[in-house]
């Protein structure tokens, strides 16, 4: 008999997300969220101001990205560069009708095509761009309009990363002001609830022991525990108790008090206090 061995594929785990990352992964997640949805969605207001300026500069970055392609286009530039080419898209812009002139020019309407498309996107977004905007005059020109796309892109990121700083912040200024809230109702940790209760087993204590100095059968019958779950009779019992014990330790010390004045005062007449005379 020939047995078959299935080899079996170990999957490697996946690995623990790294904390950066789920922090980077909720600022993103909040800044996704709708201006009208974040109180409902949980976005912590602390992070608002941070995310209104993230939306700003990427929706900037993605504007200047998307012209940075007619501005790295070298045909369009070349054309664009071009008295008469230029004059063309000036013409059409005023009129779109006056595209029907230039129909057999393929360099205008390759020209006209590439920014029309530019046009639609800017519209969408409801912006405006000018001809500055898609033309430069030289490499250097170009490399600055790259580089201010990524100086934007910085921006939105690091925007985000504040955004994220602040909700951390935010978090760490509820738990301090959780603790010494705690702290304000008499001990870290401990629930108003709590407190209350201490405080009541804490008055119990003192007015049983209190009881028992005075003589206080009442007060002093706290001691006993709680009498709520106690019938008539068995209450009743408990006093008397209290009471006898109470009474006989007085009838103690009454004793002991008794027996030392007594002893005392045999010293004082068996000792040579007085003279035979009978005086001091």
């Amino acid at each position: 008999k020939r047995t078959t061995k299935t080899k079996t594929t170990k999957t490697a785990a996946t690995p623990p997300a790294d904390a950066a990352d789920v922090r980077a992964e909720r600022a993103e997640a909040w800044a996704a969220t709708p201006v009208a949805d974040r109180k409902a969605k949980g976005v912590p207001p602390a992070t608002w101001r941070a995310l209104d300026a993230h939306a700003d500069l990427a929706k900037e970055a993605e504007l200047r990205e998307f012209l940075l392609k007619l501005v790295e286009d070298d045909e369009f530039q070349v054309a664009m560069a071009s008295a008469r080419v230029r004059g063309a898209v000036e013409d059409v812009v005023k009129d779109f009708h006056n595209v029907k002139k230039y129909e057999n020019d393929a360099a205008i309407m390759s020209v006209l095509g590439k920014f029309q498309r530019v046009q639609r996107f800017c519209k969408s977004r409801g912006e405006k761009i000018s001809f500055k905007d898609v033309t430069v005059s030289d490499a250097k020109e170009a490399e600055g309009r790259r580089a201010e796309v990524a100086r934007l892109k910085e921006g939105a990121r690091m925007a985000l990363e504040t955004a994220a700083d602040a909700a951390d912040d935010a978090a760490r200024a509820d738990e301090e002001l959780k603790r010494l809230n705690d702290v304000a109702v008499g001990g870290a940790g401990k629930s108003k609830e709590t407190m209350k209760r201490e405080d009541t087993v804490a008055a119990a204590a003192a007015a049983a022991e209190s009881a028992s100095e005075t003589g206080d059968v009442s007060v002093a019958t706290a001691r006993e525990g709680d009498w709520s779950g106690l019938t008539t009779k068995q209450k009743v019992t408990r006093v008397a108790k209290r009471i006898a014990q109470t009474l006989l330790q007085q009838l103690l010390i009454a004793l002991a008090c008794l027996f030392i004045t007594k002893k005392a005062m045999g010293k004082s007449f068996g000792g040579g206090a007085f003279s035979r005379d009978g005086e001091l």
